[in-house]
């Protein structure tokens, strides 16, 4: 019986090391408001390239998640690489609090996007300032 109880206290020991080392390596919400809208867009993108929905999302405001997040895809692709992303944000006078980020991608489409079969683009990713110097992605446009 103390083999068995060693055992199970052994194993819950390891389940719970496992879960801790896991969560340290996601970015909390507090390391996510330091990264400037470059670096978001390109932690987007990392989890984009394997479909991790969940991550990217931690990346997005609400209405960005409820407009462009469809099931099996996001912004009609399924998976996304970038290929280059540009590193200065263009800035709009027309649009308070919101700056755009040139992306070219790699990608494959869901057979309902309006660019199925393609599998390369680029477009802007459209960036909130959420609060003062923290971005979260807010959409994608493809013209300015």
């Amino acid at each position: 019986m103390t083999k068995l109880k060693n055992f199970l206290i052994a194993t819950c020991l390891i389940c719970l090391c496992v879960g801790l080392s896991a969560c340290n390596n996601s970015e909390s919400d507090s390391d996510i408001s330091e990264l400037s809208p470059a670096d978001i867009t390109e932690a987007f993108f990392s989890a984009f390239e394997s479909s991790d929905y969940e991550t990217m999302k931690s990346y997005c405001t609400e209405s960005c998640i409820e407009d462009y997040f469809h099931g099996d895809n996001v912004f009609g692709m399924i998976w996304a690489k970038a290929v280059n992303i540009e590193k200065e944000p263009v800035v709009s006078e027309y649009q308070e609090n919101k700056v755009f980020i040139l992306v070219s991608v790699e990608m494959e489409t869901a057979k309902t996007s309006a660019l199925y079969p393609e599998s390369e683009t680029s477009f802007f990713v459209v960036l909130e300032e959420v609060e003062e110097d923290s971005f979260l992605i807010d959409g994608f446009v493809t013209g300015l």
